[in-house]
Parts: structure tokens; C-alpha cells; sequence
């Protein structure tokens, strides 16, 4: 992310989640949304990334990320 190459985005979202389910498994939720904030605004004019990492931060209640339309394939 911090090389700013927007065709790694979509991998680099799917390894913020496999971290957000290592944050939750040990108890730290709230360091985890931490430094998720600090990406959104670290990140905030890369514009093809900050839905992605906004769509980590508004999940479902079943942990499960509510990814926009098109935004991440399965």
C-alpha cells in the first residue's frame, strides 16, 4: 500500500482481514480498529483504496466484511 500501486490493493485488503481475524482471536478488537484508522488516514487519497479499508472498518455482525459491489471479486 505504501508503494501507492493500486493493482496490489485488493490482495492487500484480503490480508487486513486474515490480520482483523488474528486481532479478534486474541481478544485485541480495539488496538485492531486502531490501526485500522490509522491506514483510512493514512491512506485517505488513494482513492481506489480507502473504500476497501472503509468497507474492513463496517463489517456485518458476523465478522464478515460487506464488501461494495465489484469492489472485491470472490
Amino acid at each position: 500500500m505504501n508503494q501507492g500501486k493500486s493493482q496490489y490493493y485488493r490482495q492487500a485488503a484480503r490480508w487486513l482481514e486474515k490480520a482483523r481475524a488474528a486481532y479478534r482471536a486474541a481478544a485485541r478488537e480495539t488496538e485492531w480498529q486502531t490501526y485500522l484508522g490509522e491506514l483510512i488516514a493514512q491512506h485517505r487519497r488513494k482513492y481506489s483504496l480507502t473504500p476497501m479499508l472503509e468497507a474492513l472498518q463496517q463489517e456485518r455482525e458476523q465478522g464478515e466484511t460487506d464488501w461494495p459491489p465489484g469492489l472485491l471479486p470472490a
